[in-house]
């Protein structure tokens, strides 16, 4: 039996661990849904009107809805550019699923902003924009992954020239705009610790229409070096892109982080993080979990 002044008596049941366990030196954590909830909130966003706090520009519009009117663009494009799958519930009530907890927060949003993503099918997505119905026909899906670090989806509405959402990085985002003035912006979200991320859109018209979704097809019907094929197509239509918002998304830390990351370094352990997020946004949550001391540089 043994006393620590924290746990105060106990004994040991398995000398083995126990030993096994002293010799630990460093600790390798993952950051999303293990220092964080993985339960991810939009709370900021910048549009060519200016910067908003989410929360009160849904309270301005649950007073005014002609208060959403100069962000339908961007609302638009939260609700489209995404792999979201519509849910009608018992109750009648429409439910997001997503792979991916930033697109949930990026619909519910929109949603609350009365863009409403209301249903989705393998070939389109109807939306209520304020009280009125919309269809756009899904033409192509250029998916996220670790390499593209972006996702873009082209759409079609009935009688309208079909349009392309883009989201990404803003390195990745910055190389494929026309105008990128949005990086103060970003690296100031990153720096209170949000996830960031960079919208665009641009029209695709006549001849390059018709010649890009038919290369596409060809592509993403080619029995050898298909991935190959499409990313080329892809560099083909990402480009030229209009930058039409950024958003901040807070991904809130787990209960008793700083605590926990205190205890371990008392005990002379090191604690290291991996993570994809831009480094400021890294720095920031270093900080406030106490991965990074204050005195740190």
């Amino acid at each position: 039996e043994f006393y620590d002044p924290e746990f105060g008596h106990a004994s040991a049941h398995n000398s083995n661990q126990i030993g096994q366990l002293g010799l630990v030196t460093h600790v390798l954590s993952d950051k999303t849904g293990t220092l964080t909830e993985n339960i991810m909130e939009m709370l900021k966003f910048t549009i060519n009107d200016g910067h908003f706090d989410a929360h009160d520009f849904i309270k301005a519009i649950d007073a005014d809805p002609n208060m959403a009117t100069p962000a339908i663009p961007f609302l638009v494009s939260l609700a489209l550019c995404n792999n979201v799958i519509v849910h009608l519930s018992s109750s009648g009530k429409i439910e997001y699923n997503a792979d991916s907890p930033d697109e949930a927060a990026f619909v519910n949003f929109a949603a609350s902003c009365g863009v409403r993503l209301i249903s989705r099918d393998l070939t389109s997505m109807t939306l209520d924009i304020c009280g009125q119905r919309k269809i756009y026909h899904i033409l192509a899906v250029l998916p996220f992954n670790s390499d593209r670090k972006r996702m873009s989806i082209l759409v079609q509405a009935d009688g309208e020239d079909a349009i392309l959402y883009c989201k990404g990085a803003d390195n990745v985002i910055r190389e494929r705009s026309v105008e990128f003035n949005c990086t103060d912006i970003v690296n100031t979200y990153a720096a209170t610790g949000l996830r960031t991320l960079v919208f665009t859109q641009r029209k695709i018209v006549e001849p390059e229409f018709t010649q890009w979704t038919t290369l596409f097809h060809e592509a993403e019907s080619s029995l050898t070096n298909r991935d190959e094929k499409v990313e080329s197509a892809a560099a083909l239509v990402e480009k030229n892109l209009n930058v039409i918002g950024v958003t901040g998304v807070e991904d809130r830390l787990q209960p008793q982080v700083p605590e926990t990351i205190e205890w371990l370094r008392n005990a002379s352990i090191k604690i290291w993080v991996l993570t994809g997020d831009k480094l400021e946004t890294a720095i920031a949550i270093g900080r406030t979990s106490g991965v990074i001391l204050p005195s740190s540089d």
